[in-house]
């Protein structure tokens, strides 16, 4: 595989949920293949509470290949 396969997602935050960047990743593959509008995403990732889109389990990204790549704390 050369890197022109490769998608790379960087995921910056204060916190995290369990599963949080697996989900997030899973549903952004369903917008990339045309199956979620990008409407539709980005109404879940502003009002999560209000949407049942998407079934999180249904979405969620394995975890191959992911990794965490640092940990930073403020001063």
């Amino acid at each position: 595989m050369t890197d022109e396969h490769l998608i790379l997602f960087r995921v910056t935050a204060s916190h995290f949920l369990w599963k949080m960047v697996r989900r997030v990743v899973g549903s952004l593959v369903e917008v990339g293949r045309g199956n979620v509008r990008v409407e539709d995403f980005a109404q879940l990732i502003e009002q999560p509470k209000s949407v049942s889109l998407l079934e999180p389990a249904r979405v969620t990204a394995p975890p191959s290949g992911l990794f965490l790549e640092r940990i930073t704390y403020p001063d």
